[in-house]
């Protein structure tokens, strides 16, 4: 994982897509092997990895530079796998509870 400077964060918080594309190509490899560690599925980790960096670029506005921009980073692709995680266990116990039903 590479770092990025300050001028880099400021040109991705004022919207400019091909700093957004530098600090993704620089981080996506990284954030991909997290995703992937909490999410088995691959298409899962991809999507929440773009999902995260979505995140991430709408609310640069709220990055403070004592972090580390990889650690911030980092912590939004978690939390948004942690999110399908829950979003999936939901479905999951929907779908048992509709097949107890029809066994009665």
């Amino acid at each position: 994982m590479s770092k990025i400077d300050n001028t880099l964060i400021e040109l991705c918080k004022n919207g400019n897509q091909n700093t957004q594309m530098q600090v993704y190509d620089a981080y996506c490899q990284a954030m991909f092997t997290v995703a992937c560690r909490y999410l088995k599925v691959e298409e899962d980790a991809k999507d929440a990895m773009q999902d995260g960096f979505l995140k991430a670029f709408t609310n640069m506005h709220n990055y403070q530079p004592h972090f580390t921009f990889g650690a911030w980073l980092k912590r939004i692709i978690i939390n948004q796998c942690l999110d399908v995680l829950k979003k999936n266990k939901l479905e999951f116990a929907n779908v048992e509870l509709s097949e107890l039903r029809l066994i009665n």
